[in-house]
Protein backbone atom coordinates (compact mmCIF):
# COMPACT_ATOMS: atom_id res chain seq x y z
CA UNK A 1 0.00 0.00 0.00
CA UNK A 2 1.33 3.50 -0.48
CA UNK A 3 1.74 5.41 2.19
CA UNK A 4 -0.30 8.92 3.32
CA UNK A 5 -0.43 11.46 5.85
CA UNK A 6 -2.63 13.47 7.28
CA UNK A 7 -1.91 17.61 7.49
CA UNK A 8 -3.67 19.51 10.18
CA UNK A 9 -6.82 20.43 8.16
CA UNK A 10 -7.59 16.77 7.84
CA UNK A 11 -6.25 16.21 4.42
CA UNK A 12 -4.99 12.89 3.27
CA UNK A 13 -1.79 14.17 1.65
CA UNK A 14 -0.60 13.00 -2.16
CA UNK A 15 -3.08 10.40 -2.92
CA UNK A 16 -6.64 10.72 -4.48
CA UNK A 17 -8.49 8.27 -3.22
CA UNK A 18 -12.18 6.93 -4.88
CA UNK A 19 -14.43 4.36 -4.17
CA UNK A 20 -15.74 1.62 -7.09
CA UNK A 21 -18.85 -1.11 -7.39
CA UNK A 22 -16.97 -3.50 -9.76
CA UNK A 23 -18.32 -6.56 -11.78
CA UNK A 24 -16.50 -9.71 -12.18
CA UNK A 25 -14.40 -9.45 -15.86
CA UNK A 26 -15.84 -5.65 -16.26
CA UNK A 27 -13.19 -3.34 -17.14
CA UNK A 28 -13.18 0.35 -15.89
CA UNK A 29 -12.32 4.03 -17.23
CA UNK A 30 -10.64 6.88 -15.49
CA UNK A 31 -12.33 9.90 -16.40
CA UNK A 32 -9.33 11.38 -18.20
CA UNK A 33 -9.75 13.75 -20.66
CA UNK A 34 -7.31 15.05 -23.78
CA UNK A 35 -6.69 18.41 -22.47
CA UNK A 36 -5.61 17.23 -19.12
CA UNK A 37 -2.02 16.54 -18.25
CA UNK A 38 -1.25 13.05 -16.37
CA UNK A 39 1.62 11.65 -14.69
CA UNK A 40 0.51 9.20 -12.19
CA UNK A 41 0.52 6.26 -10.31
CA UNK A 42 -2.76 4.28 -9.95
CA UNK A 43 -3.40 1.01 -7.26
CA UNK A 44 -6.53 -0.47 -8.83
CA UNK A 45 -7.32 -2.03 -5.35
CA UNK A 46 -6.75 -5.47 -6.73
CA UNK A 47 -2.87 -5.42 -5.97
CA UNK A 48 -1.89 -4.18 -9.21
CA UNK A 49 -0.53 -0.77 -10.25
CA UNK A 50 -0.13 1.37 -13.39
CA UNK A 51 1.93 4.30 -14.44
CA UNK A 52 -0.23 6.44 -16.78
CA UNK A 53 0.80 9.21 -18.48
CA UNK A 54 -1.55 9.86 -21.18
CA UNK A 55 -5.48 9.97 -21.09
CA UNK A 56 -6.06 7.50 -23.15
CA UNK A 57 -4.62 4.60 -20.93
CA UNK A 58 -7.32 4.94 -18.77
CA UNK A 59 -8.80 1.40 -18.18
CA UNK A 60 -8.66 -1.57 -16.19
CA UNK A 61 -10.21 -5.03 -16.22
CA UNK A 62 -10.99 -6.81 -12.99
CA UNK A 63 -11.31 -10.23 -12.54
CA UNK A 64 -13.47 -10.67 -9.55
CA UNK A 65 -16.48 -8.39 -8.26
CA UNK A 66 -15.99 -6.34 -6.10
CA UNK A 67 -15.71 -2.70 -3.93
CA UNK A 68 -12.01 -1.34 -4.99
CA UNK A 69 -10.61 1.67 -3.62
CA UNK A 70 -8.47 3.04 -6.62
CA UNK A 71 -5.59 5.93 -5.55
CA UNK A 72 -3.67 7.88 -7.97
CA UNK A 73 -0.84 9.59 -6.93
CA UNK A 74 1.52 11.88 -8.78
CA UNK A 75 -0.20 14.61 -11.60
CA UNK A 76 -4.06 14.10 -12.60
CA UNK A 77 -4.81 17.85 -13.52
CA UNK A 78 -8.18 16.85 -14.93
CA UNK A 79 -10.79 14.13 -13.65
CA UNK A 80 -14.25 14.54 -15.41
CA UNK A 81 -16.99 11.78 -16.59
CA UNK A 82 -18.94 15.10 -18.07
CA UNK A 83 -22.09 12.82 -17.72
CA UNK A 84 -21.24 10.33 -20.67
CA UNK A 85 -17.95 8.93 -19.89
CA UNK A 86 -17.85 5.41 -19.50
CA UNK A 87 -18.48 3.97 -15.95
CA UNK A 88 -19.77 6.82 -14.06
CA UNK A 89 -22.13 4.65 -12.41
CA UNK A 90 -19.56 2.54 -10.56
CA UNK A 91 -18.59 5.30 -8.03
CA UNK A 92 -19.53 5.52 -4.85
CA UNK A 93 -17.38 7.36 -3.11
CA UNK A 94 -15.09 10.54 -2.90
CA UNK A 95 -12.31 9.38 0.20
CA UNK A 96 -9.83 11.57 -0.36
CA UNK A 97 -9.17 15.12 -2.31
CA UNK A 98 -5.34 14.29 -1.56
CA UNK A 99 -3.13 16.95 -3.66
CA UNK A 100 -2.63 15.76 -7.39
CA UNK A 101 -2.39 18.88 -9.12
CA UNK A 102 -6.09 19.50 -10.00
CA UNK A 103 -6.47 22.82 -11.66
CA UNK A 104 -10.47 22.11 -12.37
CA UNK A 105 -13.39 20.41 -10.46
CA UNK A 106 -15.94 21.26 -13.75
CA UNK A 107 -17.79 18.35 -14.52
CA UNK A 108 -15.49 16.19 -12.70
CA UNK A 109 -18.06 13.89 -10.59
CA UNK A 110 -21.44 14.83 -13.11
CA UNK A 111 -23.77 12.03 -12.96
CA UNK A 112 -22.28 9.61 -10.90
CA UNK A 113 -25.58 8.72 -10.11
CA UNK A 114 -24.42 5.91 -6.97
CA UNK A 115 -21.74 8.50 -5.42
CA UNK A 116 -23.03 8.03 -2.14
CA UNK A 117 -20.48 9.79 -0.14
CA UNK A 118 -17.63 13.01 -0.59
CA UNK A 119 -14.71 13.75 1.67
CA UNK A 120 -14.61 17.24 3.27
CA UNK A 121 -11.28 19.45 1.83
CA UNK A 122 -11.70 19.80 -1.44
CA UNK A 123 -8.77 21.28 -3.08
CA UNK A 124 -8.55 25.22 -3.78
CA UNK A 125 -9.76 25.55 -7.13
CA UNK A 126 -11.25 28.16 -9.27
CA UNK A 127 -14.75 26.35 -10.25
CA UNK A 128 -16.79 23.61 -8.84
CA UNK A 129 -18.94 24.36 -11.48
CA UNK A 130 -21.57 21.20 -12.85
CA UNK A 131 -19.14 19.00 -10.21
CA UNK A 132 -21.57 17.21 -8.38
CA UNK A 133 -24.23 17.21 -11.04
CA UNK A 134 -27.06 14.93 -11.45
CA UNK A 135 -25.06 12.54 -8.24
CA UNK A 136 -28.89 10.94 -7.49
CA UNK A 137 -27.84 9.11 -4.46
CA UNK A 138 -25.69 11.67 -2.54
CA UNK A 139 -27.90 12.72 0.59
CA UNK A 140 -25.14 14.81 2.39
CA UNK A 141 -22.53 17.48 2.09
CA UNK A 142 -19.17 17.68 4.49
CA UNK A 143 -19.50 20.87 6.44
CA UNK A 144 -16.36 21.41 5.43
CA UNK A 145 -16.25 20.59 2.07
CA UNK A 146 -14.84 23.71 0.08
CA UNK A 147 -13.16 25.14 3.71
CA UNK A 148 -9.61 26.14 1.35
CA UNK A 149 -11.47 27.00 -1.22
CA UNK A 150 -10.93 31.11 -0.87
CA UNK A 151 -10.07 31.45 -4.86
CA UNK A 152 -13.39 29.42 -6.15
CA UNK A 153 -15.66 31.80 -8.06
CA UNK A 154 -18.40 29.76 -9.89
CA UNK A 155 -20.60 27.08 -8.34
CA UNK A 156 -22.67 27.14 -10.90
CA UNK A 157 -24.88 23.58 -10.97
CA UNK A 158 -22.14 22.18 -8.54
CA UNK A 159 -25.36 20.18 -6.77
CA UNK A 160 -28.11 20.68 -9.35
CA UNK A 161 -30.06 17.26 -9.86
CA UNK A 162 -28.68 15.48 -5.91
CA UNK A 163 -31.96 14.31 -5.53
CA UNK A 164 -31.64 12.33 -2.73
CA UNK A 165 -30.06 15.67 -0.97
CA UNK A 166 -32.57 16.78 2.22
CA UNK A 167 -30.25 20.00 3.68
CA UNK A 168 -27.12 21.53 2.90
CA UNK A 169 -25.01 22.65 6.02
CA UNK A 170 -24.70 26.06 7.61
CA UNK A 171 -21.38 27.73 7.03
CA UNK A 172 -20.65 25.54 3.73
CA UNK A 173 -19.76 28.65 1.67
CA UNK A 174 -18.33 30.73 4.68
CA UNK A 175 -14.53 30.28 3.15
CA UNK A 176 -15.59 30.77 -0.50
CA UNK A 177 -15.67 34.98 -0.09
CA UNK A 178 -14.02 33.97 -3.95
CA UNK A 179 -17.30 33.49 -5.32
CA UNK A 180 -19.41 35.15 -7.93
CA UNK A 181 -22.03 33.28 -9.06
CA UNK A 182 -24.36 30.19 -7.34
CA UNK A 183 -25.98 29.70 -10.88
CA UNK A 184 -28.26 26.37 -10.93
CA UNK A 185 -26.03 25.47 -7.86
CA UNK A 186 -28.87 23.64 -6.17
CA UNK A 187 -31.32 23.34 -9.04
CA UNK A 188 -33.31 20.56 -8.96
CA UNK A 189 -32.90 19.19 -5.55
CA UNK A 190 -36.41 17.94 -5.10
CA UNK A 191 -35.74 16.76 -1.53
CA UNK A 192 -33.70 19.91 0.48
CA UNK A 193 -36.48 21.40 2.62
CA UNK A 194 -34.94 23.96 4.51
CA UNK A 195 -31.93 26.56 3.73
CA UNK A 196 -29.43 27.90 6.32
CA UNK A 197 -30.30 31.21 7.55
CA UNK A 198 -26.51 32.19 7.03
CA UNK A 199 -26.02 30.16 3.90
CA UNK A 200 -24.59 33.22 2.04
CA UNK A 201 -23.47 35.78 4.20
CA UNK A 202 -19.82 35.67 3.10
CA UNK A 203 -20.29 35.82 -0.48
CA UNK A 204 -20.43 39.27 -1.22
CA UNK A 205 -19.59 39.29 -4.54
CA UNK A 206 -22.01 37.37 -5.77
CA UNK A 207 -23.48 38.90 -9.09
CA UNK A 208 -26.10 35.61 -10.05
CA UNK A 209 -28.49 33.68 -7.94
CA UNK A 210 -30.28 32.38 -10.69
CA UNK A 211 -32.24 29.61 -10.92
CA UNK A 212 -30.48 28.61 -7.37
CA UNK A 213 -33.17 27.15 -5.77
CA UNK A 214 -35.11 26.37 -9.03
CA UNK A 215 -37.61 23.34 -8.68
CA UNK A 216 -36.84 22.48 -5.51
CA UNK A 217 -39.98 21.22 -5.03
CA UNK A 218 -39.82 19.84 -1.03
CA UNK A 219 -38.29 23.51 0.39
CA UNK A 220 -41.03 24.98 1.98
CA UNK A 221 -39.79 28.38 3.62
CA UNK A 222 -37.00 31.19 2.70
CA UNK A 223 -34.69 32.68 5.84
CA UNK A 224 -35.75 36.25 5.63
CA UNK A 225 -32.25 37.28 5.54
CA UNK A 226 -30.74 35.21 3.10
CA UNK A 227 -28.92 37.46 0.44
CA UNK A 228 -28.89 40.42 3.18
CA UNK A 229 -24.85 40.53 2.49
CA UNK A 230 -24.77 39.89 -0.93
CA UNK A 231 -25.59 43.95 -2.22
CA UNK A 232 -24.08 43.15 -5.64
CA UNK A 233 -26.59 40.77 -7.03
CA UNK A 234 -27.88 41.61 -10.61
CA UNK A 235 -30.18 38.79 -10.89
CA UNK A 236 -32.61 36.62 -9.41
CA UNK A 237 -34.27 35.17 -12.72
CA UNK A 238 -35.78 31.62 -11.79
CA UNK A 239 -34.21 31.45 -8.09
CA UNK A 240 -36.99 29.90 -6.84
CA UNK A 241 -39.19 29.14 -9.74
CA UNK A 242 -40.95 25.74 -9.25
CA UNK A 243 -40.55 25.14 -5.75
CA UNK A 244 -43.91 24.13 -4.68
CA UNK A 245 -43.88 23.87 -1.14
CA UNK A 246 -42.94 27.47 -0.78
CA UNK A 247 -45.97 29.00 1.22
CA UNK A 248 -44.28 32.41 1.86
CA UNK A 249 -41.81 35.01 0.75
CA UNK A 250 -40.53 36.86 3.64
CA UNK A 251 -40.87 40.56 4.16
CA UNK A 252 -37.50 42.67 3.76
CA UNK A 253 -36.14 39.18 1.32
CA UNK A 254 -34.13 41.69 -1.36
CA UNK A 255 -33.85 44.80 0.80
CA UNK A 256 -30.49 45.44 0.61
CA UNK A 257 -30.18 43.95 -2.78
CA UNK A 258 -30.26 47.15 -4.63
CA UNK A 259 -27.92 46.14 -7.42
CA UNK A 260 -31.02 44.14 -9.26
CA UNK A 261 -32.06 44.43 -12.56
CA UNK A 262 -33.86 40.79 -13.16
CA UNK A 263 -36.74 39.52 -11.14
CA UNK A 264 -38.01 37.39 -14.18
CA UNK A 265 -39.11 34.05 -12.84
CA UNK A 266 -38.37 34.65 -9.85
CA UNK A 267 -41.06 32.40 -7.80
CA UNK A 268 -43.28 31.11 -11.14
CA UNK A 269 -44.55 28.05 -10.57
CA UNK A 270 -44.39 28.72 -6.86
CA UNK A 271 -48.10 27.04 -6.00
CA UNK A 272 -48.34 27.63 -2.17
CA UNK A 273 -47.39 31.10 -1.81
CA UNK A 274 -50.36 32.98 -0.79
CA UNK A 275 -49.00 36.10 -0.32
CA UNK A 276 -46.99 39.19 -1.43
CA UNK A 277 -45.18 41.04 0.92
CA UNK A 278 -45.72 44.34 0.50
CA UNK A 279 -43.01 46.19 0.29
CA UNK A 280 -40.86 42.93 -1.25
CA UNK A 281 -39.47 45.46 -4.18
CA UNK A 282 -39.00 48.72 -2.40
CA UNK A 283 -35.34 48.88 -2.86
CA UNK A 284 -34.84 47.42 -6.08
CA UNK A 285 -34.93 50.54 -8.10
CA UNK A 286 -32.91 49.24 -11.07
CA UNK A 287 -35.05 46.10 -12.05
CA UNK A 288 -35.95 46.27 -15.92
CA UNK A 289 -37.94 43.30 -15.67
CA UNK A 290 -40.58 41.57 -13.91
CA UNK A 291 -40.93 39.14 -16.60
CA UNK A 292 -42.96 36.17 -15.50
CA UNK A 293 -42.31 36.67 -11.70
CA UNK A 294 -45.14 35.61 -9.55
CA UNK A 295 -46.52 33.40 -13.27
CA UNK A 296 -49.00 30.41 -11.73
CA UNK A 297 -48.70 31.54 -8.18
CA UNK A 298 -52.86 30.19 -8.31
CA UNK A 299 -53.09 31.20 -4.39
CA UNK A 300 -51.90 34.58 -4.00
CA UNK A 301 -55.34 36.76 -3.53
CA UNK A 302 -54.24 40.49 -3.53
CA UNK A 303 -51.45 42.75 -4.76
CA UNK A 304 -49.95 44.98 -2.57
CA UNK A 305 -50.43 48.39 -3.46
CA UNK A 306 -47.52 50.31 -4.04
CA UNK A 307 -46.00 47.51 -5.02
CA UNK A 308 -43.82 48.62 -7.96
CA UNK A 309 -43.68 51.96 -6.88
CA UNK A 310 -40.02 52.26 -6.49
CA UNK A 311 -39.14 50.14 -9.66
CA UNK A 312 -39.50 53.26 -12.21
CA UNK A 313 -37.06 51.96 -14.94
CA UNK A 314 -39.30 48.63 -15.30
CA UNK A 315 -39.45 47.94 -19.35
CA UNK A 316 -41.34 44.39 -18.88
CA UNK A 317 -44.32 42.73 -16.71
CA UNK A 318 -45.22 40.74 -19.42
CA UNK A 319 -46.55 37.21 -17.69
CA UNK A 320 -45.94 38.57 -14.37
CA UNK A 321 -49.36 37.26 -12.95
CA UNK A 322 -50.43 35.06 -15.21
CA UNK A 323 -52.63 32.29 -14.59
CA UNK A 324 -52.82 33.42 -11.15
CA UNK A 325 -56.26 32.25 -10.62
CA UNK A 326 -56.98 33.94 -6.77
CA UNK A 327 -56.30 37.62 -7.54
CA UNK A 328 -59.55 39.42 -6.74
CA UNK A 329 -58.25 42.89 -7.80
CA UNK A 330 -56.06 44.97 -9.55
CA UNK A 331 -55.01 47.97 -7.37
CA UNK A 332 -55.60 51.68 -8.61
CA UNK A 333 -52.17 53.03 -9.86
CA UNK A 334 -50.37 49.79 -9.51
CA UNK A 335 -48.58 50.80 -11.80
CA UNK A 336 -48.42 54.51 -11.69
CA UNK A 337 -44.64 55.12 -11.38
CA UNK A 338 -43.80 52.59 -14.28
CA UNK A 339 -44.02 54.73 -17.29
CA UNK A 340 -41.01 52.67 -19.11
CA UNK A 341 -42.90 49.93 -19.54
CA UNK A 342 -43.19 48.79 -23.58
CA UNK A 343 -44.79 45.38 -22.43
CA UNK A 344 -47.88 43.89 -20.27
CA UNK A 345 -48.23 41.21 -22.70
CA UNK A 346 -50.10 38.39 -20.88
CA UNK A 347 -49.76 40.29 -17.70
CA UNK A 348 -52.92 38.97 -16.48
CA UNK A 349 -53.70 36.22 -18.69
CA UNK A 350 -55.95 33.56 -16.91
CA UNK A 351 -56.67 35.74 -13.51
CA UNK A 352 -59.98 34.65 -13.63
CA UNK A 353 -60.66 35.63 -10.32
CA UNK A 354 -60.47 39.15 -11.00
CA UNK A 355 -62.89 41.76 -10.37
CA UNK A 356 -63.47 45.70 -10.46
CA UNK A 357 -61.67 47.15 -13.25
CA UNK A 358 -58.76 46.77 -14.97
CA UNK A 359 -55.91 49.79 -15.48
CA UNK A 360 -56.85 51.46 -18.98
CA UNK A 361 -53.16 50.61 -19.91
CA UNK A 362 -54.42 51.08 -23.33
CA UNK A 363 -55.15 54.25 -23.28
CA UNK A 364 -51.00 55.32 -22.32
CA UNK A 365 -49.21 57.46 -24.82
CA UNK A 366 -47.04 55.46 -26.44
CA UNK A 367 -49.22 52.67 -25.85
CA UNK A 368 -47.49 49.59 -24.73
CA UNK A 369 -47.33 46.60 -26.17
CA UNK A 370 -50.45 44.40 -24.14
CA UNK A 371 -51.34 41.21 -26.53
CA UNK A 372 -53.69 39.11 -23.82
CA UNK A 373 -52.62 41.18 -21.01
CA UNK A 374 -56.55 40.49 -20.16
CA UNK A 375 -57.61 37.46 -21.24
CA UNK A 376 -60.42 35.23 -20.04
CA UNK A 377 -60.43 38.28 -17.00
CA UNK A 378 -64.23 38.27 -17.71
CA UNK A 379 -65.12 39.57 -14.17
CA UNK A 380 -63.39 43.04 -14.33
CA UNK A 381 -66.21 45.48 -14.61
CA UNK A 382 -64.72 47.26 -18.12
CA UNK A 383 -63.98 44.23 -19.84
CA UNK A 384 -66.38 45.08 -22.51
CA UNK A 385 -64.32 48.43 -23.00
CA UNK A 386 -61.12 46.53 -23.18
CA UNK A 387 -59.45 46.40 -26.84
CA UNK A 388 -59.87 42.99 -28.54
CA UNK A 389 -55.80 42.71 -29.07
CA UNK A 390 -55.79 42.89 -25.07
CA UNK A 391 -57.63 40.57 -24.19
Amino acid sequence: MIPFSINPLGVRSKIFKTRWNIGAGETIYLPLISTGTYDMLVNWGDGSNSTITSYTSNTHTYTNAGIYDITVQGTCSLWNFNDVATSKDKVTALLNWGDVGLTSMYNAFRACTNLIKIAPYAPKLATYSNCFWDCTSLSAIPAKLFYNNTAVTSFSFCFAGCTSLTAMPAGLFNHTTAVTTFYACFYNCTAITTIPANLFDYNTLVTSFVSCFSYCSSLTAIPAGLFAYNTLVTAFTHCFSNSTSLSAIPAGLFDKNTAVTLFNNCFQGCSSITAIPANLFDYNTLVTSFVSCFYGCAPVTTIPTGLFNNCTVVTSFAYCFFSCTSLSAIPAGLFTYNTAVTSYDTCFYGCTSLAGAAPELWNLNPEPSGTLCFYNDTGLTNYANIPANWK
